[in-house]
């Protein structure tokens, strides 16, 4: 009988707060992917800076899995320039002893990671997600020299990961390289909705749900006026929102004018979103299938993009 191959090492690196209050959405594909991983008996650690509106010890265990947080004095121009060079520090150190390195944020940490992976010959994979990214991060049309030298390093990860073909044809007007950019959705498997009831009544509503921070950028303003024009006060479709943030008392305000507050629920911030026995307010459950496809349609495409699918050449770094 063969060995069992061992374990694969992956550094999640994450330019915000693990876990952070309030939600985020890279923050909740980590924990998805990490949690996969480990369930599948791979070994992953998570190295963040250390903020305000996160847990503030250096070394713990969240969920069973390493958290490491880079302190930094609270100090406007220092704070940046002490992080990364921690951060170099930590990959100089320690690096080493991961298979890969995947980036979830494509901002200051993810070049530095390209750069040292480089050096170190570790692969690195990006996610770039869109808006913040390319429109205020380091991929900014107006970005300053310092950030146009991180664009030139996030252009050497080994696979950039894009979550849609807009985004994809976003890199291609960057010069990232074709031939390294993986277009995969993030956090949606459709064939959990191929069969998936059309006709809706008002007894019978069609059910949605919007999981997300309540901010512009985010779009819900033009997801309720398309629920106005599509379905009026009819209430044949029930949205459920699931997240907290600065615009809620304006959403709740909007949804009361355009008359569609009765199929509006908000929910606040939710721990337990991808957890089987999530509920809403009605003690609907949700399928145990969701998490599970959504999970294993997403890792199975990260792996494969990082090289560590079995028979990588990756895996021999």
């Amino acid at each position: 009988m063969a060995p069992e191959a061992a374990p694969l090492r992956v550094l999640m690196i994450l330019e915000s707060g693990y876990p952070v209050r309030g939600g985020g959405g890279a923050e909740s594909q980590l924990r998805t992917l990490a949690r996969e991983l480990r369930r599948r008996g791979q070994r992953v650690t998570i190295v963040t800076p250390r903020v305000a509106n996160a847990p503030q010890a250096r070394v713990e265990r969240v969920e069973g899995i390493p958290v490491v947080r880079l302190p930094s004095p609270r100090v406007r121009g220092l704070a940046r320039l002490v992080l990364w060079c921690r951060f170099i520090a930590f990959l100089q150190r320690r690096g080493r002893r991961y298979h890969a390195w995947h980036a979830h944020i494509a901002h200051w940490l993810a070049a530095i990671a390209c750069a040292m992976g480089d050096r170190l010959d570790r692969p690195v994979l990006v996610k770039v997600s869109g808006w913040w990214e390319l429109e205020r991060g380091v991929l900014a049309p107006d970005a300053g020299l310092l950030a146009r030298k991180a664009r030139d390093a996030l252009r050497g990860a080994c696979w950039t990961q894009a979550i849609s073909r807009r985004i994809a044809a976003e890199l291609a007007r960057h010069d990232f390289p074709a031939a390294r950019v993986v277009a995969l959705p993030n956090a949606v498997d459709t064939r959990r909705f191929m069969h998936a009831r059309r006709e809706a009544s008002d007894e019978a509503p069609l059910q949605a749900i919007f999981v997300g921070r309540l901010v512009a950028e985010k779009g819900l303003s033009t997801l309720f006026e398309a629920i106005a024009a599509a379905f009026g006060n009819s209430r044949q479709l029930q949205l459920r929102v699931v997240g907290n943030g600065p615009l809620e008392a304006a959403l709740r305000a909007q949804a009361a004018a355009l008359g569609i507050a009765d199929a509006v629920e908000f929910l606040g911030h939710r721990e337990d979103i991808w957890d089987p026995e999530f509920t809403d307010k009605e003690g609907r459950k949700n399928s145990p299938e969701v998490a599970k496809q959504f999970q294993q349609h997403v890792l199975g495409g990260i792996l494969w993009a990082l090289g560590l699918a079995p028979g990588s050449a990756a895996l021999a770094k």
